[in-house]
């Protein structure tokens, strides 16, 4: 069922229109993982900051120090704020950006729709006109302000299904046994 109404209106919209729902809807997905990163790398930040010997072990086991020049642990934990603070710089410039494109792209279809009715509106028969009462006409101007909100959703549903599955590839992998009983 929600299938065949994204498949019916996704043919509603021309060429272009599907184009720019795709791009949108890959930049929304990119300003998600973004959000992932971003909300994941806190309380590893916090965790170094409380335990700086937490520090010394990974930089063991990774060798650091021909990627970043640091000896001390205090410069490797102003390394991490700098980053903690550039991803979330980052991520909220994504998520205004991609707000933007999208109340762009749904205003673009509520006018072109909008036009399509007004002028179907303005050149029909005169007594077919007369016919239909003014709640109609406004109901059906109404009805686009409904359906591009629609596409919207539409949008961000597929979003969430495809997270909704990445977190469930990565929690099959990482804790198989957890995730079959959490579902069993």
């Amino acid at each position: 069922m929600l299938l065949k109404n994204l498949k019916k209106t996704f043919c509603v919209l021309n060429y272009k229109e599907k184009m720019k729902f795709i791009l949108l809807s890959f930049l929304t997905l990119i300003v998600t993982f973004f959000e992932l990163i971003s909300l994941g790398s806190v309380p590893i930040y916090i965790s170094l900051i409380f335990d700086p010997s937490l520090i010394n072990m990974y930089l063991k086991k990774v060798d650091l120090n021909n990627i970043f020049i640091f000896n001390d642990v205090e410069y490797f934990i102003y390394y991490s704020s700098f980053f903690l603070v550039s991803v979330f710089l980052l991520k909220n410039i994504l998520i205004s950006i991609s707000y933007y494109c999208n109340l762009n792209f749904i205003n673009n279809l509520r006018l072109r729709f909008g036009k399509i009715i007004y002028h179907n509106n303005i050149h029909s028969d005169y007594l077919n006109l007369i016919n239909r009462s003014t709640s109609e006409i406004i109901r059906n101007h109404n009805e686009i302000y409904r359906f591009c909100g629609l596409i919207g959703h539409y949008q961000r549903l597929l979003l969430e299904i495809i997270l909704l599955i990445f977190l469930l590839i990565i929690t099959f992998k990482l804790y198989f046994e957890v995730t079959i009983l959490f579902f069993g």
